[in-house]
């Protein structure tokens, strides 16, 4: 028998099961604008929470957390800059740890993060990528 995957979605002391993970990050996409703080921003691994970031991530769980807006767009602005220096690379065909405008705009990225901080009355929350292990049976 085939194995399926489930996806566990908590916030504050709400906790239910999807079947997918983009009706999953919809709850806690809602979650989030009803219980932090308005104005904050809902971040994953230290950069704006989107569908794709969400759906493209192969970690077992996927801790949110809450930003203020103001930090959340420094990250977006570099996290931008930075993608975009890094297909200039690959377009014209150079190695991106030769570059130094790329080893500066990781730094500026970095340094992004770290001025992302979570308001103190911030809700976590976070999805958990469990296995569904289903069983066989034989018919009599």
């Amino acid at each position: 028998m085939a194995n399926s995957e489930i996806f566990i979605a908590t916030a504050a002391d709400m906790t239910l099961a999807f079947s997918s993970i983009g009706p999953a990050f919809t709850f806690i996409q809602d979650s989030h604008a009803d219980l932090n703080p308005e104005g904050a921003v809902l971040m994953l691994a230290g950069a704006p929470a989107t569908a794709s970031a969400v759906k493209a991530s192969y970690r077992r769980t996927l801790d949110f957390t809450a930003a203020g807006a103001d930090g959340a767009s420094r990250v977006a602005a570099a996290q931008s800059a930075l993608d975009g220096a890094l297909q200039a690379c690959e377009l014209v065909g150079v190695d991106p740890n030769n570059v130094s405008k790329v080893a500066e705009l990781q730094v500026a990225l970095d340094n992004a993060r770290m001025l992302v901080d979570a308001p103190a009355d911030a809700v976590e929350l976070s999805i958990t990528r469990m296995t569904l292990h289903k069983r066989g049976y034989k018919r009599s």
